[in-house]
């Protein structure tokens, strides 16, 4: 794919809600050398004044705000994430964080990476640097490879190998489109993931040299631990491990070296982690987490009860 100098192929949308970082975040596209991109913010009903921000880069940037009158970030982040991404058109769609920020070069980074592997990649990536809330590196995270295959990624990202964070990444709207948009799980856990696999179907991913982007982490973005999270949470991962499968049975590995049986057994052992990470366990979704666990696990109910039990002793003696 190539793109004429003055052509804008690039959407960012920001789903937002919180004004805290949005202007550092709005402020960081604005200093874009690169200009050949539009900027999209969907307001998730805030009751923060977000337009007033946005109207601040008027003249800055092509920007256009829109106001949802509904909140459904709450009951669905991915319904907010695909609502944003429906008012673009551009062929190319990077889907960033109200709180999140990038490096000036990132766009023309963009830019010069899509015209020289000419269309061949479908989803593309930055490697990221980790701050904090007032915008200090805490972290340099480890580099992506240049490139891989979803289920390489999907691979290292079960064993816990691999950091990925929704705004380091751009992907074509035609491989949006042919999947109806980001895959819809609760609370959006593991959406993201599932989304770059199935985004990247045949072609792989390819990661952006020359430039960054500062993935967030502080008080204000630290995801929530109640009982409600946690159950949706494992719900999540539960209807992620099932999908995983059933996408693997259908486009396979695309590896040599990797089977379905082993993405399977990865993919166990995953969920089997994230029941261990819950809070102790009430009777209320005892019995539930049990079938969940027989389900992905099929070693019956009384194991998974013992299973359930041994979660719990040990978050009860040493939390």
């Amino acid at each position: 794919m190539t793109s004429g100098k003055n052509v804008k192929q690039l959407a960012i949308v920001i789903h937002a809600y919180k004004a805290r970082f949005l202007r550092q975040a709005l402020e960081s596209i604005a200093r874009q050398p690169d200009k050949r991109f539009s900027v999209y913010v969907g307001d998730d009903a805030s009751p923060e004044n977000l337009k007033e921000i946005c109207d601040d880069f008027s003249q800055r940037l092509d920007l256009v705000y829109t106001r949802f009158e509904e909140n459904i970030g709450h009951k669905s982040l991915v319904a907010q994430w695909n609502r944003c991404i429906e008012k673009s058109s551009e062929p190319w769609i990077w889907l960033f964080c109200d709180d999140d920020v990038m490096e000036p070069d990132c766009v023309e980074m963009f830019y010069e990476t899509i015209e020289s592997q000419g269309g061949r990649y479908r989803v593309l990536r930055f490697n990221t640097l980790t701050i904090d809330d007032n915008g200090n590196v805490i972290r340099i995270n480890p580099p992506h490879p240049l490139t891989e295959t979803g289920c390489q990624f999907i691979y290292h990202r079960l064993r816990s190998e691999r950091l990925s964070y929704v705004s380091e990444y751009i992907f074509s709207r035609d491989s949006y489109k042919e999947n109806k948009g980001m895959i819809d799980f609760p609370i959006a856990w593991c959406s993201d993931d599932a989304s770059w696999l199935a985004f990247s179907k045949g072609k792989g991913i390819l990661t952006i040299q020359g430039a960054h982007v500062f993935w967030r982490r502080g008080a204000y973005n630290i995801s929530p631990s109640g009982a409600r999270h946690q159950t949706q949470r494992i719900e999540a991962a539960f209807r992620f491990v099932n999908w995983l499968d059933d996408f693997i049975k259908i486009n396979g590995t695309e590896s040599l070296y990797l089977t379905r049986e082993m993405i399977n057994g990865l993919a166990r052992n995953w969920f089997l982690r994230q029941v261990r990470n819950v809070a102790p366990i009430g009777l209320s979704n005892f019995f539930a987490f049990a079938g969940l666990v027989d389900r992905i696990t099929r070693i019956g109910l009384a194991r998974s009860y013992a299973f359930l039990l041994g979660v719990n002793l040990r978050r009860w003696f040493y939390k």
